[in-house]
């Protein structure tokens, strides 16, 4: 077996990085696939596959085109993942807003609804 050349520190420092030696064995640090792993990309539809929706509109979803919008189907246009129901429900709330306004800004209207206001106007 051929012997590794180590390098020193300091000024006794040199380059090893370089240093081939013939191996006897292979390495142990090699991953080894286990059988019946599922394989990547297992369970995806081909891009040339026949479509599986045939009655939806291919810009579903889509900022533009026909069929609904992101906001119609719950998406969420900056990240693509669905909206919190929380958050769905605070949109729908916000159509509320004129009324919800109205009673926040009466004299006797609690600082939690003025916040609350605030906070849908802020959305």
């Amino acid at each position: 077996m051929a012997k590794e050349v180590v390098s020193g520190t300091g000024k006794f420092a040199k380059r090893v990085d370089k240093n081939i030696s013939k191996r006897t064995t292979q390495p142990t640090n090699i991953p080894k696939v286990n059988v019946g792993a599922p394989t990547p990309g297992a369970g995806l539809t081909s891009l040339t596959a026949e479509t599986q929706r045939p009655n939806e509109v291919p810009e579903t979803g889509m900022p533009f085109g026909e069929g609904p919008m992101p906001a119609d189907i719950g998406l969420n246009l900056g990240t693509g993942q669905s909206d919190s129901p929380q958050k769905q429900d605070l949109a729908k709330l916000s159509n509320y807003l004129p009324m919800i306004e109205r009673a926040a800004n009466s004299a006797d209207a609690p600082e939690s609804l003025r916040t609350f206001v605030k906070y849908l106007k802020g959305m």
